[in-house]
């Protein structure tokens, strides 16, 4: 696990090279971190699922269609997109709170 966690880190750290930032990230609300990345890896997903050939009592993707590394790809730069999500969330909680006591 500690492979794919690096790797996560290494993409997060990407991005923020690439400019989107504490500042970029709280420009959005409401999951839209994720749900851009989020809502195209489920439907490259969901057209593999459909593309499916039954074998036996299984479901087996084409081997042409599933490629690996661009998977692992895919779910690295999620994955990266969901911890800059959660990062926002623990700073708008922090933001929230302060708000609250004072």
């Amino acid at each position: 696990m500690e492979k794919e966690l690096d790797l996560i880190r290494k993409e997060r750290e990407r991005q923020i090279k690439k400019g989107y930032t504490i500042d970029h990230d709280d420009n959005h609300i409401d999951g839209e971190l994720v749900l851009k990345y989020g809502t195209r890896f489920l439907i490259d997903y969901t057209i593999g699922i459909e593309k499916c050939i039954p074998k036996g009592d299984k479901k087996i993707l084409p081997d042409d269609y599933i490629n690996i590394d661009f998977a692992i790809d895919d779910l690295t730069k999620l994955s990266a997109c969901i911890v800059a999500e959660m990062e926002r969330l623990e700073r708008l909680k922090i933001r929230n709170n302060e708000e609250d006591n004072v």
